[in-house]
């Protein structure tokens, strides 16, 4: 049963306390937990709402989506068995759907990625008027993944979307390189 904080703030804002009990159990650093709002730090790093615990498109009340132990590692499992049964080279990204800060709505994220460098960073590069890039690092994974979560509806049923057509840099990058370090996050 949960106890303590969670049940408080279960209570206080009419929310499922087994909800945020497991949201809490998935967490490695409560970020703020106030309004009716749990924004938490998950294992990998993922600063998400109530830990990215899911209960979206489940059979029952009672079952929820956890993100992957290890994304990226499920991402090359796929990439491997899928590149073996096709006979192509392929990247792959797993991705979840995430809330942003300063933004409203949720997009598709990535969360998991193998086969492709994940930022494209220009830093030192120049812009069209010759100005030096000081500050230029494209999310290339999280754009991927954005654009595919247009066509994963999200009570559609569609688990995969193909890419293609998609000039990108191959390589073996993990998404941890898309996080923010936390001694740079001038909001925690």
């Amino acid at each position: 049963e949960p106890s303590g904080p969670a049940l408080d703030f279960a209570h206080s804002y009419g929310k499922d306390a087994r909800l945020v009990e497991v949201a809490l159990q998935q967490a490695t650093e409560v970020l703020r937990m106030r309004d009716g709002h749990l924004i938490t730090a998950t294992g990998p790093g993922f600063v998400a709402a109530n830990s990215a615990v899911d209960r979206s498109n489940q059979n029952g009340d009672d079952e929820v989506t956890l993100l992957p132990e290890d994304a990226d590692l499920s991402a090359l499992r796929l990439r491997q068995a899928l590149s073996g049964r096709f006979g192509v080279d392929l990247a792959l990204i797993v991705s979840d759907t995430f809330g942003r800060a300063w933004r409203l709505g949720q997009v598709d994220l990535a969360v998991g990625a193998a086969g492709l460098e994940v930022v494209d960073d220009q830093e030192g590069g120049l812009d069209l008027g010759g100005r030096r890039l000081e500050h230029t690092r494209m999310a290339v994974a999280d754009q991927i993944a954005a654009a595919a979560g247009l066509l994963m509806v999200k009570a559609g049923a569609v688990a995969a979307v193909i890419v293609r057509g998609l000039a990108y840099r191959r390589g073996e990058a993990k998404t941890s390189d898309l996080l923010r370090p936390a001694c740079d996050d001038l909001f925690r």
